[in-house]
């Protein structure tokens, strides 16, 4: 009985709900590094075939933990040109996708990349 019961706990389902509700809370994103967030994206894209459910990383805007941001210090915010962003700049969505896709062009604005 107790096997069983730790099934029910791994089940994608229950998973889903745990994680739903962690990114529902933005100051989750404080402690949270991006390669758990990549893990998090990881258990979406491999969920088991008979259980469907809303992906979070389709609809990051609607999961504040994945739009934390760290807070700027003083020194940082004086000293920044304001055009270019950095990393500290980024939510943490921002960081996993930079992760994920380093050469990817979502940095750049439209009128650079018509030049």
């Amino acid at each position: 009985m107790e096997e069983e019961e730790d099934k029910e706990v791994w089940a994608d389902e229950n998973l889903d709900e745990e994680i739903k509700a962690f990114l529902s809370i933005y100051e989750k994103g404080r402690g949270t590094p991006v390669d758990i967030i990549s893990h998090l994206e990881y258990f979406y894209n491999t969920l088991d075939c008979n259980y469907s459910t809303k992906n979070p990383f389709d609809f990051p805007h609607n999961y504040p933990c994945l739009q934390y941001r760290e807070p700027a210090s003083s020194a940082e915010s004086s000293s920044k040109s304001g055009a270019t962003s950095t990393l500290q700049d980024k939510t943490l969505f921002e960081k996993h996708r930079a992760l994920i896709f380093p050469n990817s062009n979502t940095d750049k604005s439209a009128s650079q990349s018509k030049s």
